[in-house]
């Protein structure tokens, strides 16, 4: 495979995937609602040309009696999502919602933080909020830096 014709199945893959992107959403919502969650974390790392998903939690209001943080922030417990559940979107069939959100999760990488492994690396975090469906991306990238100083002694 030549170099163009590399490049063209690569903004091709890139653009089928940034076109599922909204009906994987939805199927989350739609699987999250029905399990009464109300936030989904996914969090990413890597460096040295390997990266992953570290972790994919699921929230529930909390029933314990606590008050909002300062930061607004609702008291929730973690929810498990690997459970067998049967979700189709498209052509793809997922086993469990952990599935699907592992799916969308390297989509909005891909497009969103595409090379974020290499070198020193990044990582990031990818907050569904379940009642406004609001994804919101949170991501850093790490470099190696160095300050040089030159002094005159004799």
């Amino acid at each position: 495979m030549d170099a163009n014709t590399f490049i063209e199945h690569y903004f091709e893959q890139q653009r089928a995937r940034t076109a599922q992107m909204p009906f994987k959403l939805a199927a989350i919502l739609d699987a999250a609602r029905t399990m009464g969650l109300i936030e989904i974390h996914i969090a990413y790392d890597g460096m040295g040309d390997e990266g992953n998903i570290d972790e994919i939690s699921g929230f529930k209001p909390s029933n314990r009696d606590a008050q909002v943080d300062l930061a607004g922030a609702i008291p929730c417990d973690p929810v498990d999502l690997t459970a067998p559940q049967i979700i189709t979107v498209g052509d793809r069939t997922y086993q469990a919602l952990n599935d699907l959100i592992e799916d969308y999760g390297w989509d909005i990488i891909n497009t969103q933080h595409g090379g974020f492994e290499i070198n020193d690396g990044g990582f990031g975090e990818i907050l569904i909020t379940v009642a406004t469906g609001k994804v919101k991306l949170d991501m850093s990238n790490r470099f190696m830096s160095h300050d040089t100083t030159e002094v005159e002694v004799a």
